[in-house]
């Protein structure tokens, strides 16, 4: 009779700890919190920019992009997510799964549209000592958060001072503005821009 009071004991506490887990991977906040996601916008002008959104605990968003870190709110009500970065600013989406959003809608003070959104899975792992590349382009990553830029194998900068939040990476000089979001792949998908130049530019850099 013990033996089976003890056995039955473990069933009823494995199938609440099953439940529970049930639960909660059933309940989308839950699964956004502590999450990073990156998106792609479409602005009004027809320029694309990255962001990336790291959704923290208590509804606290981490927003960045080549403009830098914005902080916003984010919720969940009937499966819908709803982020804010202001009264007017933000979106709303349906949480499709772990990895993806979907059906976008916009507050009605954007000015720009999301055109995909993703879970950001890879791994924050350092970026001393690598080396990054692309056609006319090599980034150098150094210990002490400093990154050295060559452009087209002839000029240089060096020790430039970049920042890591969200699975992102910013870094700027008076000449240029550049952000990078680490992908699930070993490369790096970004944005750059010229202080003397009025556009964005798209990129992608590699692991060398």
């Amino acid at each position: 009779m013990k033996t089976f009071r003890t056995i039955l004991a473990w069933l009823i506490i494995i199938t609440v700890v099953q439940g529970c887990k049930k639960d909660s991977a059933d309940n989308p906040a839950d699964q956004l919190k502590n999450t990073v996601w990156a998106a792609q916008l479409t602005y009004a002008g027809g320029s694309i920019r990255p962001v990336s959104m790291e959704f923290r605990s208590g509804g606290q968003l981490s927003w960045n992009d080549i403009m830098g870190e914005q902080f916003g709110s984010w919720s969940v009500e009937n499966g819908t997510v709803t982020v804010k970065l202001g009264t007017d600013i933000g979106f709303s989406a349906r949480f499709s799964g772990n990895n993806s959003m979907a059906g976008f809608e916009h507050l009605s003070a954007n000015t720009w549209e999301i055109t995909f959104c993703e879970k950001n899975n890879s791994e924050n792992t350092s970026l001393d000592n690598t080396t990054w590349i692309a056609p006319n382009l090599v980034l150098k990553f150094k210990p002490g958060n400093l990154v050295d830029l060559q452009l087209a194998g002839a000029v240089n900068y060096t020790d430039i001072p970049y920042m890591t939040i969200a699975k992102s990476i910013h870094f700027s000089n008076p000449l240029f503005n550049w952000f990078l979001i680490k992908g699930n792949t070993p490369s790096m998908k970004g944005v750059n821009k010229w202080n003397s130049d009025p556009k964005y530019y798209l990129l992608e850099v590699v692991k060398q």
